[in-house]
């Protein structure tokens, strides 16, 4: 016995209503495909991704008063800006003191408290983790350091992030504070064969 056959109605061409919907549904899905492979690229390139790092057992070398190592990832404290370690600065006599040295010092004190741990907030222009860090004795190392006037808070967009911290230390004339000094920025600029960055 012979099946029987049914007429195939021919699908309606699409409209073009219908057209623009598929599109848009396609551009969306994609959109959202990219962001997400965007999300994960940052994280892998950050290496440490945007969790919180705790120290523990990794070996901390600093470099300066704002940068440092854990392990083998390069960090930066977010929203402050400290003499370079080759950096003078003068004291209230008018003599010259060693700012630099007597920042990373305090950076190296804040970094070795227990309980270190930093939060990586974007990557900059020469690959470190621009971050926020804290230990058990600070909530936030960055303004720890302007406070005590071995960093000042440059601000950038819109105002300074620690400039109440900076204002106390300008008005106890904490650590650069208590002479006079050129800003980092300007010393890296006139210092540049001394300066890796």
């Amino acid at each position: 016995m012979r099946g029987r056959r049914f007429p195939i109605r021919p699908s309606s061409p699409p409209t073009e209503v219908g057209r623009i919907r598929r599109y848009l549904r396609s551009t969306v899905a994609l959109a959202i495909l990219f962001a997400l492979l965007l999300a994960y690229a940052w994280n892998e390139e950050i290496g440490i991704g945007a969790r919180e790092l705790f120290a523990g057992d990794a070996a901390v070398s600093v470099r300066d008063g704002d940068t440092f190592l854990i392990g083998k990832d390069e960090f930066r404290l977010s929203g402050i800006d400290a003499p370079e370690y080759h950096q003078s600065c003068t004291d209230a006599a008018g003599r010259p003191w060693d700012c630099g040295k007597q920042a990373r010092l305090k950076l190296e004190a804040l970094l070795r408290a227990p309980g270190l741990g930093c939060t990586p907030r974007a990557r900059d222009q020469f690959g470190r983790a621009i971050s926020t860090c804290r230990n058990e004795g600070s909530a936030d190392i960055g303004e720890a350091m302007v406070r005590a006037g071995f960093a000042i808070s440059p601000g950038g967009f819109g105002d300074a992030p620690y400039a109440d911290a900076e204002r106390e230390a300008r008005a106890a004339r904490q650590g650069v504070w208590q002479g006079s000094f050129v800003t980092p920025a300007e010393w890296r600029k006139a210092n540049s064969r001394l300066t890796e960055d």
